[in-house]
C-alpha cells in the first residue's frame, strides 16, 4: 500500500523546507506562526509541543520527501545534539532511497534484457 500525502509546497513548515531543502524545528510549536496543525503533524498529535521538520534528500540533492518528529520523549527540549542526530538520520534515510531507486531501475533492466534473451 502506497501511502503518499501531496500538498502545495507554499503550506507549513513541512512545504518551506521540502523547498528550501532545510531543517526547521521550534521547542515551542503553539507560538510558532509557521506551524500549520493540517500539514506540520501528520502524526495528527493532539498536543503539539515541539517539533524537528525535514526533507529528504537523494544523491543529486532532489528532494524526495519530508520527515516530521513531533514531541521530544518525556516533554524535554530539542538541543543542537538532537538536530545533529536528525540531519545525519534525514542524509541516511535519503541514501536508502537513492540505492532503493537504482535497485528497482537495475532489475527492471535485467528483466527487460531477459525478456530479450
Amino acid at each position: 500500500a502506497q501511502s503518499t500525502i501531496r500538498f502545495p509546497s507554499t503550506l507549513g513548515i513541512t512545504g518551506q523546507v521540502f523547498k528550501d531543502k532545510a531543517i526547521a524545528f521550534s521547542n515551542n510549536a503553539k507560538s510558532d506562526m509557521r506551524f500549520n496543525g493540517d500539514i506540520d503533524n501528520i502524526s495528527s498529535e493532539s498536543e503539539v509541543k515541539n517539533f524537528m521538520i525535514g526533507v529528504i534528500c537523494g544523491a543529486d540533492n532532489a528532494s524526495a520527501g519530508v520527515i516530521q518528529f513531533i514531541n521530544k520523549k518525556n516533554g524535554e527540549e530539542i538541543t543542537n545534539y538532537d538536530i545533529q542526530r536528525f540531519t545525519a538520520l534525514r542524509n541516511f534515510i535519503g541514501s536508502c532511497v537513492e540505492n532503493v531507486t537504482d535497485l528497482a531501475l537495475t532489475i527492471n533492466k535485467t528483466i527487460m534484457i531477459q525478456g530479450v534473451v
